[in-house]
Formats: structure tokens, C-alpha cells, sequence
């Protein structure tokens, strides 16, 4: 029996389930570092994603894959492309991993990207839906960006700058705010009430 970890160059590959469990009508999810993992066939190919939709958190594995490789969650109707985890209609992308078959197991690379690409994705990501007024999504893309090692000072700058232009026509009381908002969320210890206080100093300016 190999080791359940190895390194491969770049990748670090950890052996995921036995191949023979996969059936291409018999999706299964698994827990591998820490990470849910809903793993498919499709047409004779093995494909990964994280099995929480990125839109309400609905397990992938109870979805509907189709004959083009759509992946629908069956919760809200969200669709992705499951070879790229682009999402088909706008929204957030689906996370995808690498898989390999070896030693007759699926073998995945659940690494996340470095922390400075996971910012940068979350940042332009918060762009689009600051432009949308996507207040749910506006807080996905906050905790992704916690998730990287930024605060939320990081994207208060770059909503301020990008809306800056308005400030000709006088200052709303949403930028004095987003100071009181941040400052509340700085005494908080909950995760979820400081996600919405730095949410509310964001959407307010949006």
C-alpha cells in the first residue's frame, strides 16, 4: 500500500478514494485535508470540485451533471462548467482540483493557491460585485479574502477609490460610516457579526 501523501514537482497529491468506488452514476464526496471534495465521472474522465456550491453552500454531490459537463446545483439552479469551475450564468466560480489515477486510487492536489493570488482573485471578484450591488456576494468575497491573510481595510480602499469620482457632488454619510462600522467590528469576537460589519461598510458605498 503506497503512502497516502506524496510530492510530485509543484503538486502535492493525496490519495482520495480507491478507483473501483467510481461510478458515472454514483457521484461521491469525500474529506481530504480538511477540504470537502465531490469527485464524478464523466464520459470515461475523473473530475474534482469543492462539494459546497460557492453561491449557498448545497452539497454538489446531490446535483445534476449533463451531457455537456454542466454541473447544476439543485438548490438554486446555479451551473458551472465542471472542467474549469467557471460558472455558466455570472457569479462566483467553482473550485476545482487536479486528480490523477495511479496505483489503481484517484489522487487529488487540494493545495490552495499562495495567498497573494487568492487576494487578488477575491479583489476583482469584490469588483464585480460591488458594480452588481451583490451584497451576499459582497461578503463571500470579504471572508475569502480573510481566508487569505487581507482585512477588510484592504478592500475598503479599493471600493473608495473606485467610487471616488462621485465625491464632486458631496460626501454621503457611507464613507464617515465605514469607519464606525469597521472600528465596531475590531470589538466583536463572533466571525459572522465581523463579516457583516465590514459587508455593511462595503455596500454602503457601493
Amino acid at each position: 500500500m503506497p503512502d497516502d501523501s506524496l510530492t510530485s514537482g509543484a503538486a502535492e497529491w493525496t490519495r482520495a478514494v480507491e478507483l473501483d468506488r467510481l461510478q458515472p452514476s454514483r457521484p461521491i464526496a469525500v474529506k481530504l485535508r480538511g477540504k470537502h471534495v465531490a469527485l464524478f465521472v464523466h464520459q470515461g474522465q475523473i473530475l474534482a470540485c469543492n462539494n459546497r456550491c460557492p453561491h449557498e453552500g448545497y452539497p454538489l454531490v446531490e446535483g445534476a451533471l449533463d451531457a455537456d459537463c454542466v454541473l447544476t446545483c439543485n438548490w438554486h439552479n446555479w451551473k458551472f462548467d465542471l472542467r474549469t469551475g467557471a460558472t455558466i450564468y455570472g457569479g462566483d466560480n467553482l473550485r476545482i482540483y487536479p486528480v490523477k489515477i495511479e496505483d489503481g486510487a484517484v489522487w487529488l492536489d487540494t493545495r490552495d493557491p499562495p495567498a497573494a493570488e487568492r487576494t487578488e482573485r477575491a479583489l476583482q471578484h469584490l469588483d464585480q460585485a460591488l458594480a452588481e450591488y451583490d451584497t451576499a456576494r459582497i461578503a463571500r468575497e470579504l471572508a475569502r479574502l480573510g481566508k487569505a491573510g487581507a482585512g477588510p481595510e484592504l478592500a475598503l480602499r479599493r471600493v473608495v477609490h473606485a467610487t471616488h469620482a462621485r465625491l464632486r457632488d458631496g460626501m454621503t454619510h457611507a464613507y464617515a460610516a465605514a469607519d464606525a462600522w469597521l472600528s465596531l467590528r475590531d470589538t466583536l469576537a463572533d466571525e459572522t457579526q465581523r463579516l457583516a460589519c465590514a459587508t455593511e461598510a462595503l455596500a454602503y458605498i457601493a
